[in-house]
């Protein structure tokens, strides 16, 4: 089935994203990932960067500018017990725009709980974020160790909103740069169709030597903030799955109101982890 505009799903919206996200509660409660502004330029697609069971990932140009473009293999949700890719990274993505706009449009530091134990906490800590979060926070005193202030934006890959490549664009690519199916070989994928449009999202090009990589300490406090904001990582964490101290592989997070959000996933991790 063909690729379906943003108002047909509670997840993305047809809004391009220019300027920064609205941070009410309600739209962290139901976050949407906005479109990629550029929709109807020509993609031009190079290098094929990796692929996997969610999709396969394309270093590409569009309107000069180099990007990372990320092709989801479904166009609909799983009918078995399976997350959907674009479904679950467009959540990711946007609470994470929320989140990186709370911090810099913030005229104080952000408290949150420095170890959260209890659903509660971890709900508190990401309305913290919120509009109304950080007008609550205003007229309040947050001490220390119970309570952790955050200023500083941590280095995440940048995304530049979803939007949808017909297959034919696909096909017809060079057989060097095809798609082609790594990962579990029991996991069965149709094939691309010509006939049918499918969901991207288009990402910051980080090049594996990266210059102004973040340090290990950047690293940590970039993870921490994904815990204390609710989020879980996926049972497996290939490291092929980070380039210069960068997540690029945003289904590896999963935001608090996934259905697959477990405590037993709800853990901080080092980023030694993937070194």
């Amino acid at each position: 089935m063909d690729a379906q505009d943003g108002a047909a799903l509670p997840f993305i919206t047809d809004k391009p994203l220019e300027g920064p996200p609205d941070c009410s509660w309600k739209s962290f409660a139901y976050p949407q990932l906005r479109a990629f502004p550029s929709s109807h330029t020509e993609i031009k697609f190079g290098e094929m960067l990796g692929a996997g069971v969610d999709g396969v990932v394309w270093k590409a140009h569009i309107n000069k500018q180099v990007y990372a473009v990320k092709v989801f293999w479904q166009n609909l949700e799983p009918v078995d017990s399976r997350y959907w890719a674009f479904e679950r990274e467009s959540c990711n993505v946007a609470i994470l725009q929320m989140i990186q706009t709370a911090i810099q449009r913030a005229k104080r530091p952000i408290h949150l709980r420095s170890h959260p134990q209890k659903p509660r906490h971890i709900t508190a800590n990401l309305h913290a974020f919120s509009t109304e979060g950080q007008e609550r926070q205003s007229s309040r005193e947050y001490s220390p160790p119970k309570y952790i202030a955050v200023s500083k934006l941590p280095r995440f890959r940048q995304c530049f909103g979803w939007t949808t490549v017909p297959g034919t664009m696909l096909t017809s690519l060079p057989l060097r740069i095809q798609a082609k199916r790594t990962g579990d070989s029991k996991l069965h994928f149709p094939d691309l169709e010509d006939d049918e449009r499918y969901y991207a999202i288009v990402y910051e090009y980080i090049p594996v030597d990266m210059e102004s990589a973040p340090t290990a300490e950047e690293i940590q406090e970039g993870l921490d903030l994904l815990w204390r904001s609710g989020f879980c990582f996926a049972p497996c964490l290939p490291a092929a799955n980070w380039a210069s101290g960068i997540l690029l592989d945003m289904a590896d997070l999963i935001y608090p109101w996934d259905n697959d959000w477990q405590w037993f996933l709800y853990r901080r991790v080092r980023p030694e982890k993937w070194s």
